[in-house]
C-alpha cells in the first residue's frame, strides 16, 4: 500500500522477525527493501547483504547485489 505509516510499520515488523534465530531469509529481503524505500542506504545494504548471505541462490540475486553496492 505505501500510506501514512505503513513502510515504519513494516520496518518494526521486519525488524522484530530478524532477531529470531529461525527468521526467513525473506525477512533479511523485505526489510533491505523497506530500508531502500525510506532513505537508510547504509541498513538496507546490510540487510540485503545478510538476505543474500542467508540465500546464495536467491533468483533476484543480481537485482538485490546491485541495489546493496549502491
Amino acid at each position: 500500500r505505501n500510506k501514512g505509516l505503513d513502510l515504519l510499520t513494516a520496518e518494526t515488523l521486519y525488524r522484530q522477525a530478524i532477531v529470531r534465530d529461525d527468521a526467513p531469509a525473506a525477512a533479511w529481503r523485505g526489510l533491505g527493501l523497506v530500508l531502500t524505500r525510506t532513505g537508510k542506504a547504509e541498513d538496507a545494504a546490510a540487510a540485503i547483504k545478510e538476505y543474500l548471505k542467508r540465500k546464495p541462490d536467491a533468483p533476484d540475486r543480481a537485482m538485490l547485489a546491485a541495489i546493496a553496492e549502491g
